[in-house]
């Protein structure tokens, strides 16, 4: 594999995470989100998306996901979106929806994947993915103390009716679990959550 950061590229999945604005040429993974109501961010993106395939024909999945941001575009399109959807997720899938149909003939076999992440991880309740869109829930808003589904959580139990919602109108999800002890300075701190790992993928599981 080809390491960039948080971003890898492999034969199957190209892109892995944070990637809008490399396919949006807004920025990089610490930008701000572009406008995602914009038909020449939308056309830029397709763009690029296709230029990234054609590179990696036998990809199974492209990343089109948010950047490491909560800064987002407040113009009065992408608002009157995030009140129709009742969540800033709402632009995002109807946006990723495009993308995967757009390019769903030349390439059949290839999910769009994309994060419900920090801001948007509550799914929108009008539109729903398309079939070869795939949503990859992050649980970086979660309680790691707790077990996932631990009902005396508040965290927890939020994360859950999210992740519950998604799985009604989502086929293909993913979870990036964030268990990692960040106050040790890096992500790569040991986090004392051993007692809860299984009961936490048993649930995920279900």
């Amino acid at each position: 594999p080809r390491w960039n950061g948080y971003n890898r590229e492999d034969l199957d999945h190209v892109g892995w995470v944070h990637t809008i604005g490399r396919l949006a040429e807004t920025g990089g993974d610490l930008t701000p989100q572009p406008c995602l109501t914009s038909e020449e961010i939308y056309r830029t993106v397709l763009k690029n998306v296709r230029a990234w395939m054609a590179e990696n024909p036998n990809a199974r999945y492209i990343s089109v996901s948010q950047n490491d941001s909560i800064e987002h575009c407040e113009c009065e399109n992408c608002l009157a979106v995030e009140a129709e959807e009742g969540s800033a997720s709402g632009p995002w899938i109807r946006f990723v929806n495009r993308i995967a149909n757009d390019i769903k003939d030349e390439y059949p076999n290839v999910m769009v994947e994309t994060l419900a992440y920090s801001y948007t991880q509550a799914p929108p309740k009008v539109t729903k993915p398309v079939e070869n869109v795939a949503v990859r829930l992050c649980t970086i808003g979660a309680c790691f103390a707790h077990a996932i589904d631990d009902p005396n959580c508040p965290q927890n139990v939020t994360f859950c009716h999210d992740l519950e919602e998604w799985s009604k109108i989502c086929d293909h999800m993913m979870i990036w679990t964030y268990a990692a002890n960040f106050a040790a300075g890096d992500a790569c701190g040991m986090g004392p959550n051993i007692h809860v790992i299984l009961k936490e993928a048993k649930y995920y599981r279900d």
